[in-house]
């Protein structure tokens, strides 16, 4: 399995991407709580859990050499669809077909920056 430099393989690299990405959204769902309906509660474990987030991407980042790009580029994806998920089946919002095509294009942009990148 490949490593990166301090040793961190890359399934534990992913997995700090994927679990700051989960962070990110459930915080952004409580703040959006408390803008909603405000209480003290949700703002207060929105902001730790933001935090929470922010300390684990820069953890992820300080053990790796992996690229900054594509790794952003996967967070804001996970952390999008998350909270579009939240807001399709929570909210029952529904997007709109130009929506649907920015999702597919964000798909898509992390596929081709993550898969099209060179081998070293």
């Amino acid at each position: 399995m490949r490593s990166t430099a301090w040793g961190l393989s890359i399934l534990v690299w992913y997995s700090l991407l994927v679990g700051s990405a989960v962070l990110g959204a459930v915080g952004d769902i409580l703040l959006f709580q408390w803008a909603k309906r405000p209480n003290g509660w949700a703002l207060s474990a929105g902001f730790l859990i933001w935090i929470s987030c922010l300390v684990l991407m820069a953890i992820m980042f300080r053990l790796s050499t992996l690229s900054f790009g594509p790794a952003i580029v996967l967070f804001v994806v996970i952390h999008l669809i998350i909270d579009l998920l939240w807001d399709a089946i929570v909210l029952e919002s529904v997007l709109t077909p130009a929506q649907w095509v920015g999702v597919a294009l964000a798909v898509a942009a992390i596929l081709l920056l993550q898969f099209g990148r060179n081998s070293p």
